[in-house]
C-alpha cells in the first residue's frame, strides 16, 4: 500500500467520524479542502515515462553479462555461438517494412482462407521496394 493510499484512507475515515457525529468543527472551507485532498490521494500516482533507475542498473548488469559471456566464447573459439547468443539475447526489433511484410502474410492467409479474390502482388512489391 502506498503512502498516499494510507493518507487518503486516514483522511477519509477523519471525514466519516466527522459526519458521523455531526458536530463538526470544520467550517465549509476546511471541509472542501478535506475532501480535495483526499480526491487527490486516491488517484494513482502516473507511471514513470521511462526505465526506473533500478531497471537501468539491471539491463546494465545484463550487458555487462552479455559481454563477458560473448567475450569468452570468442577467446575459447566459438565466435558463431556468440553471434548467436547475442542475437538470441538482444533481438533487434523488426523494421517498419518487415512487420508491413508480415501483415501481408497474415492478410494473405486470411484471403486465401476465405476464398477473397483480392491480389496483393501490388502492395508486396512496393513494401518490396522500400529501404529497411
Amino acid at each position: 500500500m502506498t503512502n498516499n493510499q494510507t493518507d487518503w484512507k486516514e483522511l477519509c475515515a477523519q471525514l466519516y467520524a466527522a459526519l458521523e457525529a455531526h458536530s463538526t468543527t470544520w467550517d465549509d472551507e476546511v471541509l472542501l479542502d478535506r475532501v480535495g485532498t483526499a480526491l487527490r490521494l486516491a488517484q494513482p500516482e502516473p507511471e514513470p515515462d521511462g526505465p526506473t533507475d533500478i531497471e537501468r542498473e539491471r539491463q546494465e548488469a545484463a550487458d555487462q553479462e552479455l559481454d563477458a559471456c560473448c567475450e569468452w566464447l570468442d577467446r575459447e573459439g566459438w565466435s558463431g555461438e556468440s553471434r548467436q547468443l547475442r542475437s538470441a539475447r538482444r533481438p533487434k526489433p523488426l523494421s517498419e517494412k518487415q512487420q508491413a511484410l508480415e501483415d501481408l502474410d497474415g492478410l494473405e492467409a486470411d484471403l486465401a482462407k476465405y476464398g477473397m479474390g483480392f491480389k496483393t502482388t501490388n502492395i508486396r512489391r512496393a513494401l518490396e521496394q522500400l529501404d529497411d
